[in-house]
């Protein structure tokens, strides 16, 4: 699991393509702009989509300044007030510049006061919260995208900047580490005046990413089932039912998960019996032997069509489980 620390650079990116401009984009009859999709993808795969009362697009929060690197105040303080000096020494300079950046007032910089440290973290915390969780989805949703559209599942196009009918995007320009594809849902636009400088991430990005309409809502539920994001911290808790899991069929929605757990558990301490165990309280019932010889099979058979399709093993290509088509 990458640490939210790990993904502060996102925010650095430009956002803009999303959230208002986003609905105001050109459109193109039959195709949508890259940003619409990505949007679209994200609703269906993350648990809970954060709502807001003062109209913010969560999506381009990505783009919010995350948190300074400093303590909260109970760790800079004693129970009477007084400063923690080496705790002070360490943590005041990033307290201070959010402080600035946020305009809450301090009175002296080499002297903070408890209350005027909590005020910082409580005028920027919802800033901080919307921040991380855009990014934990971006980091999700972008890299998942990027492969459909590798694998050809989703079409995708671009446009001059003169205009015209859009062109195919070549499958091969998202075969993306995972920086690139968030770099690039970010622009939601590539250079194309020359195939080659696709990637070249010191080129202005131009030519505006479309999306073929056609057949693009049952690709994107096939890539949102395959693709968990949630904004939350649910290292504690485990996934969430999402309502883009009721529209697979009871068996399905066991066997997926049953891939799941056996495509992140460890060997060494995850035994059959463990992971069904953990199943069957997922599904809150109670799985017959002849069952769980049956979603065992039918979840290893899943795991090998993904494996050999993403990593092109060479062999004879397995079909997937019939029951599961």
């Amino acid at each position: 699991m990458i640490d939210d620390r790990e993904l502060d650079w996102m925010a650095a990116l430009d956002w803009s393509k999303h959230g208002a401009a986003q609905e105001r984009s050109v459109v193109t009859k039959g195709y949508i702009p890259l940003a619409t999709a990505l949007e679209r993808l994200a609703r269906h795969s993350v648990d809970v989509w954060p709502e807001s009362d003062d109209g913010r697009y969560f999506l381009k929060c990505a783009g919010l300044r995350p948190r300074g690197d400093w303590v909260p105040a109970e760790l800079a303080f004693d129970e009477d007030g007084m400063p923690h000096h080496s705790v002070h020494a360490r943590s005041a300079p990033a307290l201070v510049a959010d402080a600035e950046y946020l305009a809450v007032p301090i009175s002296s910089a080499s002297s903070v006061t408890r209350d005027e440290w909590e005020s910082v973290g409580i005028v920027g915390g919802d800033d901080w919260e919307w921040g991380i969780g855009a990014r934990r989805v971006w980091a999700k949703i972008a890299p998942a995208f990027a492969q459909a559209a590798f694998e050809g599942r989703i079409k995708t196009y671009y446009r001059g900047l003169g205009g015209g009918k859009p062109k195919r995007l070549d499958n091969a320009l998202w075969e993306l580490e995972f920086e690139m594809a968030v770099r690039r849902a970010a622009a939601c636009a590539i250079y194309m005046d020359n195939e080659a400088w696709a990637f070249d991430q010191s080129l202005k990005a131009e030519h505006p990413i479309y999306v073929k309409e056609e057949g693009l809502e049952v690709a994107l539920q096939a890539v949102a089932r395959e693709t968990y994001a949630s904004a939350l911290d649910l290292s504690d808790v485990g996934q969430l039912h999402r309502p883009i899991d009721d529209h697979l069929p009871a068996e399905a929605r066991i066997v997926t998960r049953l891939a799941h757990l056996l495509t992140v558990s460890d060997p060494r301490t995850s035994s059959k019996d463990i992971l069904f165990d953990a199943l069957e309280k997922d599904f809150a019932c109670e799985f017959s032997e002849r069952q769980r010889k049956r979603y065992w099979r039918l979840a290893k058979a899943m795991i090998d069509v993904v494996l050999r399709k993403r990593y092109e093993i060479p062999g004879p290509k397995p079909k997937a489980p019939t029951e599961l088509r």
